[in-house]
């Protein structure tokens, strides 16, 4: 089916594009510069996201929305950063030898990536964002959960998916290994499942929790389990046997002081501490008592049982056992934090812990007997919360951003933090003067103040500017005159002066009252043209009237928004004014005589920023539906969508020049968009968005059975899904396989028709002066190879991700003729595990329809079947003389050096010790 939607798209746009070449004269068609997204800033810790910790180097790796950022903690600064995508990441797990980190994503896809900043693969499983991640012992394998239900096990040497599990009812929460044999899964369902690993089955389901099970760890020894539910009680398991039925033992529960939710559940790897993280602002600590130390504290138990019992009467067996839950863990410390906690990360001791915030921050803490004490944090390279206001200075070198904590000024290049100013409730500010030094920011409580950038300091504040809100504030092409406006119906025009000099300080800038207008309703946006003749005012009532600039005199009404115009903006030759409303619309008026150009859709939410690139009618939007667009005015079309904000986005600013811009958003990031020399058509964008919504339909999430089990209910099905890269991969073999069998039915003809020939001139007596005819052309699609060799490439460039589900979508005939092709490499000793893992899926794959319908190529597989034995014997010689040659070489290396070979080359790293030197 996905063949013959794809066959069919492609057949409408040949049909569209011979009917456009045969018109009489094309029209010239217009082009724009793309704007690509260049680099990002302001998101230290994503909170839709956990954090991972190496203590040993002093190393955390978060998510900054899409991106993954390796920080280092003792000197506050970002490593280096990896974006793999567009979707969000969800998750994130490290290593075992903090070599590897594995990404979630929100579109189901999972990235791994080395520490150092390389590139890894790219595995798509998942068709909802990943909620679980988790290695095993050798980091060989990983396991990935979603909200789809589902646990996928991926090979991370073979790049590739080896099965599927699924038994859930819900979202997956969390993962953990068992002595590699065994996977435990927690849900949303209640259910925690134990998935034995080489029957790929659960073998056991515990379902002792009442609501929703959000996370579970195993210790290192493999003999514990410790799940968090929404209730206030950590549950213990005993898992030494886990992997068989009933393999898993309830030991009881031990109470939390928190009564919220558990979000997070780790054992130290000492094995003698386990945190529990709530959805509050602490973390509980409990120590898990020795053998010993438990023995004696049952007998205790044992014995203030019996004395109980004695007492009234009754006998010791009617009476509630003993919990040895309770009897291992205590409680030893509880640290809190200053905001919500979204993750946490253990130390190299338990004294020690990494905090990830909601807030976009990051603190250690290092726990005091029973409280903890902040020791380091990593804050001030973003908001809070989310940004509303982007101002550029007028060399466009500086930005200002306005959030609920502070202003912060950013160099353009590279994002550079500048300064922070200490103006809270910030919603609006403009650069003055024409220079970057000096800024005018407006807050919630109405008050105006004129910072120094280099200085950081508030040179001078109106608490009492406005009544209310200051929505808007905007300085003039000049630099010498600010106009604010709020929610007190006022706008009032600032000149800026110097106030006189004192004997403690020097003369400083100052905002003086110039004059003011009352408007009918509140101020929601202010513009001024850039001829400086106009005053642009929207307001509440859904209006925007529009003055002169020096007498104030009413000149324009313009009215047909449905609800409260957000923004609006003047065009550099003031003749069109673009006004942005709530109503989702953009509309585009003439400043001559105020009519209405045009009026269109613009998002699919309130449109909250509209700006005019310099010199030109293009113009950026912005809108709660996290979009940015890029439209232009004169012909009113959409030129360039560009999703990449994971919240609202409440502002843009474009540079002076027009070769950037930049957006913010409630996410906190801020985003720096450079133009490009790609050329845009507006034609090709929309193909593109349609393929691009006909790719994210493409799984429709059909569960496949191999070897003839039903489909229904089956626990373990393939790995990967179906996807454009899949589909293409799929087009490419089945162009292979037909190429191949035209270029040997080619040289079947071409050998026929010269033995045809030959005979024929043996019967006519001339074999002397015959000359054989010449080959045809080889098809150039072949790239000059031949049907085998072409075949052969095309196979080996299939990513071993998508190699199965690749095989899938080929057609039985198309398999049936590469099985042919797979004996001949195998003869010849080409790419032999790549020829076996494709041979042995499609006999898996098309078991039942070859012994039923296809009997005649069993002698065939017999062949193929001895022939893969033979040859993988001969691989698997080869791979154990190379082992056994690597194991001599490390043991020679060894003895001849006191250091570890390479694989235990991090566990022989010891802190040094510090010397004291006295004089």
């Amino acid at each position: 089916m996905l063949r013959s939607l794809v066959g069919s798209e492609m057949c409408i746009r040949d049909r569209y594009q011979r009917r456009v070449r045969g018109t009489q004269r094309p029209a010239m068609v217009k082009s724009y510069l793309r704007y690509e997204l260049a680099s990002s800033a302001g998101v230290m810790a994503s909170p839709a996201s956990n954090t991972c910790w190496h203590p040993r180097t002093n190393m955390a790796v978060s998510a900054g929305l899409e991106s993954v950022q390796v920080w280092d903690l003792k000197k506050g600064a970002l490593r280096h950063s990896m974006v793999g995508g567009k979707s969000e990441v969800t998750k994130l797990e490290l290593s075992n030898g903090a070599a590897q980190v594995a990404a979630g994503y929100g579109d189901g896809c999972v990235r791994t990536w080395g520490v150092d900043g390389s590139a890894g693969v790219t595995l798509h499983g998942h068709r909802s964002a990943v909620t679980a991640l988790r290695y095993n012992d050798s980091d060989a394998l990983l396991a990935s959960g979603s909200k789809d239900t589902e646990i996928v096990v991926w090979d991370v040497v073979a790049e590739a998916g080896l099965y599927r599990l699924r038994g859930h009812k819900d979202g997956i929460t969390d993962l953990a290994w068992v002595r590699g044999e065994a996977l435990l899964s927690s849900s949303k369902d209640t259910l925690v499942k134990v998935w034995q690993l080489s029957s790929q089955h659960c073998v056991q389901t515990i379902v002792g929790h009442r609501h929703a099970v959000w996370s579970l760890d195993v210790n290192t020894a493999a003999t514990r389990m410790v799940t968090g539910s929404e209730d206030a009680e950590l549950r213990v398991f005993d898992v030494t046997i886990a992997g068989e039925p009933d393999g898993i033992k309830p030991l009881g529960s031990v109470r939390r002081a928190s009564k919220d939710r558990a979000l997070q559940v780790r054992f130290h790897p000492d094995d003698q501490h386990v945190g529990c993280l709530g959805a509050d602002k602490a973390l509980e600590i409990f120590r898990i008592r020795s053998d010993d130390e438990s023995k004696q504290r049952l007998a205790k138990r044992n014995r203030q049982r019996k004395k109980k019992a004695e007492e009234a009467g009754q006998d010791v067996e009617d009476m509630e056992p003993v919990q040895l839950a309770s009897v291992e863990l205590v409680k030893e410390a509880t640290v809190s934090s200053r905001q919500r906690i979204r993750s946490f990360c253990w130390g190299l001791d338990a004294t020690q812990v990494l905090f990830a915030l909601h807030d976009n921050s990051m603190s250690t803490y290092k726990s005091n007997d029973d409280t903890g004490k902040r020791t380091g944090t990593i804050d001030r390279h973003g908001h809070r919360s989310g940004i509303r206001c982007v101002a550029l200075s007028s060399d466009s070198s500086h930005l200002v951003t306005c959030s609920e904590d502070s202003a912060k000024v950013w160099a353009v290049k590279g994002l550079r933090l500048v300064q922070t100013l200490e103006t809270p409730q910030a919603l609006t500010a403009c650069f003055i003067l024409g220079s970057y030094n000096y800024v005018v920011v407006g807050s919630k409580s109405g008050t105006l103040s004129v910072c120094d950038v280099s200085a950081g300091a508030i040179l001078h504040q109106l608490p009492d500017a406005h009544t209310g809100n200051i929505w808007s504030t905007v300085c003039s092409h000049d630099g010498k005159m600010v106009v604010s406006a709020g929610a007190d119906k006022m706008v009032r025009f600032w000149k800026l002066g110097l106030a006189p000099r004192s004997s403690t300080s020097d003369q400083k800038l100052k905002l003086i009252d110039s004059h003011s207008m009352e408007m009918s309703d509140e101020v929601l946006s202010v513009t001024l043209t850039r001829n400086g003749k106009l005053v642009a005012i929207a307001m509440l009532d859904c209006t925007v009237k529009v003055f002169y600039e020096e007498s104030l005199k009413f000149f324009l009404s313009l009215y047909g928004h449905k609800l409260p115009v957000l923004s609006i903006d003047a065009a550099d030759d003031s003749t069109i004014l673009a006004t942005a409303s709530a109503d989702k619309s953009i509309k585009l008026w003439g400043l001559d005589f105020g009519d209405m150009h045009k009026s269109f859709h613009a998002h699919d939410d309130s449109v909250t920023s509209v700006k005019f690139v310099p010199g030109s009618h293009y113009f950026f939007s912005s809108g709660k539906d996290k979009m940015i667009k890029y439209w232009d005015g004169d012909t009113r079309e959409l030129v360039l969508a560009m999703p990449c904000h994971q919240a609202e986005v409440w502002s843009v600013a474009v540079s002076h020049v027009g070769d950037f811009m930049i957006s913010v958003s409630n996410d906190r990031s801020i985003r720096l968009w450079e133009r490009t020399e790609d050329q845009v058509f507006v034609e090709e964008e929309r193909e593109n968005a349609l393929e691009e919504l006909f790719d994210s339909n493409l799984d429709d999430g059909a569960q496949v059975a191999l070897a003839g089990a039903p489909s229904e209910g089956v626990e373990s099905g393939l790995a990967s899904k179906t996807s454009s890269e899949t589909l293409m991969s799929s087009e490419r073999l089945f162009e292979a396989v037909e190429l191949a069998e035209e270029d040997e039915k080619r040289q079947l003809q071409h050998e026929q028709s010269c033995k045809l020939g030959r005979q024929t001139a043996q019967a006519l007596g001339k074999l002397e002066g015959y000359t054989e005819p010449a080959m045809p052309e080889p098809n150039i699609l072949l790239l000059g190879k031949t049907g085998p060799e072409y075949l052969m490439s095309a196979l080996a460039g299939t990513s071993a991700a998508s190699l199965e589900h690749s095989l899938l979508l080929l057609p039985f005939s198309s398999a049936m003729h590469l099985l042919k092709h797979l004996k001949n490499y195998l003869k010849s000793g080409q790419k032999i595990e790549l020829c076996c893992k494709t041979l042995f899926f499609i006999l898996r794959l098309h078991h039942r329809q070859i012994m039923v319908g296809q009997r005649e190529i069993l002698p065939e597989l017999e062949e193929l079947m001895v022939l893969a034995r033979s040859r993988l014997r001969e691989l698997k010689l080869v791979l154990g003389t190379n082992t056994a040659a690597m194991n001599f070489m490390r043991q020679e290396i060894e003895a001849n050096s006191n250091a570890a070979f390479f694989g235990d080359s991090l566990q022989t790293i010891r802190p040094k010790k510090k010397v004291k030197v006295f004089k």
